[in-house]
């Protein structure tokens, strides 16, 4: 029996990209009118301040553009600059949601018994806001993600809570925080987070939509890989965008683009989130020793 069900979070159970990116640019169209500076400017002075952080998703980047040279204090930048910070807000809400059918399907798979956790490369903050944002953070059992930015000593958790919509907390039985040496796919983690539970690898599957770090992750671990194909369905423009402000060098964007193309082969594909209910009914089916380079294939 499959016992262990492990997830990815962002563009598995919801598209982050598609969130981000409108939120984003919602924000930069403000700080354009408000400012003066003009576009490229602001993309700039975001990029920078990522890359100090080593993360393009720092909600207090805001109070840190270097072009805004007024002499305010972070706070007061925070302050200042709230209408863009609400623009953001405003826009997120506005597009984050869960893939179709996908807390019915995780009622289900706890209906059945098993276990839910997460693991995700997103930092623990943003990461618990948007589960709970969605009305998903009971389906978890527990929760590894990344641990957190560390944030200007004049601000505080509740200056990033107020803009993530969430003061980070830890509701879940198992999980900790990661540290930045141990991101996907570090097999060490999957397997520490089946000694938790208390499962083998053949009671457990993993479901992502990134074949270089999910698929080869679970792969390299022994449990049996799910690949959501519909989670790389991102639009260029958007992601293009993500580029302009990342924290990535232009070396690492190239990487990325090739680790896209990756001849990774995964053994179960879904294209709907759904479909995880019928490729657990699959392998439940087939003998533990013939369960590999399988696949079920749904239009």
């Amino acid at each position: 029996m499959i016992r262990l069900v492990v997830c990815d979070l962002d563009n598995t159970l919801y598209d982050w990209v598609g969130s981000f990116v409108p939120a984003f640019d919602a924000m930069l169209a403000e700080l354009v009118q408000s400012t003066g500076h003009d576009e490229q400017e602001l993309l700039d002075a975001f990029r920078r301040v990522h890359q100090r952080h080593g993360t393009s998703e720092y909600a207090l980047a805001v109070a840190e553009l270097d072009i805004l040279d007024e002499q305010l204090t972070l706070a007061d930048r925070l302050e200042r600059y709230e209408p863009a910070l609400a623009a953001f807000r405003k826009a997120r809400r506005a597009t984050l949601r869960a893939y179709p059918d996908v807390r019915p399907t995780l009622e289900r798979l706890r209906e059945e018994g098993r276990h839910i956790v997460a693991h995700s490369d997103a930092m623990r903050s943003y990461a618990l806001a948007r589960l709970e944002r969605l009305g998903l953070s009971d389906m978890f059992d527990g929760v590894w993600c990344m641990s957190d930015h560390e944030l200007p000593a004049t601000l505080g958790r509740h200056d990033l809570a107020r803009q993530t919509g969430h003061e980070a907390r830890e509701l879940r039985r198992w999980g900790r925080d990661l540290r930045r040496d141990e991101a996907k796919p570090a097999p060490h983690v999957l397997r520490e987070i089946l000694e938790t539970v208390g499962v083998s690898p053949a009671e457990t599957v993993y479901v992502g939509d990134s074949l270089t770090k999910d698929i080869a992750l679970a792969q390299a671990a022994g449990v049996a890989d799910v690949f959501a194909t519909y989670g790389r369905a991102a639009d260029e423009r958007q992601y293009q965008r993500l580029v302009d402000v990342s924290h990535w060098t232009p070396e690492q964007v190239v990487v990325e683009r090739r680790m896209a193309a990756s001849d990774t082969r995964p053994t179960w594909t879904i294209h709907a989130f759904a479909e995880l209910l019928d490729v657990i009914a699959e392998i439940e089916a087939v003998p533990k020793e013939t369960r590999s380079r399988r696949s079920l294939s749904r239009g």
